[in-house]
């Protein structure tokens, strides 16, 4: 009986050690990779997450944003408010005492980034398409801000609603800030009682909040090329072109892409209805010119019948495919997916929509005439001819002045390039994108929130 106690009990303490050791392992990360974050698997680390992706109207009237500023910059449930004022005249126009210059803080609209086999960022003179900020250009602007995962940041401009409103707000929105804590003030500065003519912005702080900290990216918020070629070939989404211009035949988006500008969405400073817009949209997609081409893709459900049959044909795609805005440069999309991510919904209850930043400017260096043509779709570069890239062929001046641009390092002299900016031939279609890049960025935590730390982060192997 004292033998079998005795070996019970050694196993006992044998397990209790090995258990301990399991223990010590995880917690210094046990020499492996990185530690999972999840607060499925990691309560109580980042327990804050929880609950924090909220849907939330996400326009703020001038009256309400009043309310918050004479309630000493907080919400009526007492979250911090931070206003940034993004207009680009400034000290001649009214402004908002207590918010921030968007030019003191970092704040752009755009942010050349390679995304692809084709290194556009090397050309000095592109007009590459403006594509969503870097986490590192994001978190400078939280710096100088002070705002954090509690704080309610709203984006205001002079002129009320406009293209470059709606992008700052996609690309925090894309970041991992939910609707909850991103407004739009849905109106003019001008407009706000406490609004004066002077140089009266917030000093730049120095906070430490990272969009680090935050659960996740919003991937589904852009596109990148890849899915938009996707999309077309399983018929998946339908292209919202909010620009129009570049509407030549060599290289505009055919199938399943309807035209309708942004500037309809808005009037004076605010957002139009959606309930007025709409019938405007459904009488764009089964126009004859500039609707869905007929055809092919899902168009053909609008090739017969009454306007009023193909009208309900074609709010039944509105209800049921995935939207995707696009423009000529990666900004004027930004008022349509916003339109058709938080306000086109409430009469369609279809909030899958998603921009794609790269626009018109990166589509017609990938397809057409291009070099790249369906290889890339294809991601097949390792025999990818580039004896293309020294000389342009053809009579589109559209297609020729954006296309030069991007695959020259310096401006073409009579349509001949003879510096070709980089091509990655080992791109294989899933390495250098945007979303792989972000990604990785965000998971390099290094706390749960402003003021929660955390611990067995990394795995290095010590403690």
């Amino acid at each position: 009986m004292k033998h079998s106690l005795l070996r019970k009990y050694r196993f006992l303490a044998v397990a209790a050690v090995i258990a301990f050791s399991l223990a010590v392992l995880t917690a210094c990360g046990g020499g492996g990779g990185s530690v999972d974050t999840s607060v499925e698997n990691n309560p109580p680390l980042y327990s804050w997450w929880k609950g924090y992706d909220q849907k939330a109207d996400t326009n703020v009237s001038v009256a309400t944003l009043d309310e918050w500023i004479a309630n000493g910059f907080k919400t009526g449930t007492g979250e911090p408010v931070v206003i940034i004022d993004i207009s680009s005249t400034f000290g001649t126009d009214e402004t908002i005492p207590g918010s921030f210059k968007g030019a003191d803080i970092g704040y752009s609209n755009n942010q050349v980034r390679d995304e692809g086999p084709l290194k556009a960022s090397e050309s000095a003179n592109t007009t590459a398409s403006q594509m969503v900020l870097s986490g590192e250009t994001v978190d400078g602007i939280l710096a100088k801000t002070g705002a954090n995962e509690k704080t309610v940041i709203v984006f205001a401009q002079k002129t009320g609603i406009n293209t470059a409103l709606a992008r700052i707000w996609q690309m925090f929105y894309y970041w991992g800030f939910p609707e909850s804590k991103l407004k739009i003030l849905d109106g003019k500065v001008a407009d706000v009682a406490t609004a004066a003519i002077a140089l009266n912005y917030s000093a730049p702080k120095t906070g430490t909040f990272s969009v680090k900290k935050l659960p996740q990216l919003h991937f589904a918020a852009r596109v990148s090329l890849a899915e938009v070629l996707q999309s077309l070939e399983d018929d998946s989404a339908i292209i919202w072109d909010s620009w129009g211009s570049h509407s030549s035949g060599f290289s505009k988006i055919s199938k399943n892409r309807f035209f309708y500008s942004q500037g309809n969405l808005y009037t004076d400073g605010t957002f139009k209805d959606p309930n007025d817009v709409l019938d405007a949209i459904l009488t764009a997609m089964i126009d004859p010119v500039n609707g869905l081409n007929t055809a092919e893709g899902f168009g053909k459900v609008l090739a017969t019948g009454t306007d009023e049959e193909k009208k309900a044909a074609a709010l039944n795609l509105l209800k049921t495919k995935k939207i995707i805005t696009h423009c000529q440069a990666g900004n004027a999309a930004a008022p349509a997916y916003y339109f058709a991510k938080e306000l086109l919904p409430k009469v369609t209850g279809n909030d899958n929509a998603a921009m794609f930043d790269g626009s018109w400017a990166q589509w017609v260096v990938y397809t057409d005439k291009s070099p790249m043509a369906a290889a890339y779709a294809q991601s097949k570069f390792g025999s990818l001819n580039t004896s293309a890239y020294t000389e342009y062929v053809g009579t589109d001046a559209q297609f020729l002045g954006y296309a030069a641009k991007f695959w020259c390092r310096e401006a073409p002299v009579a349509g001949v390039c003879n510096s070709p900016v980089t091509v990655d031939m080992d791109y294989d279609g899933d390495g250098r994108d945007l979303y792989h890049e972000d990604k990785e960025y965000l998971e390099k935590r290094s706390s749960g929130s402003s003021d929660e730390s955390v611990t067995n982060v990394g795995g290095g192997g010590g403690c």
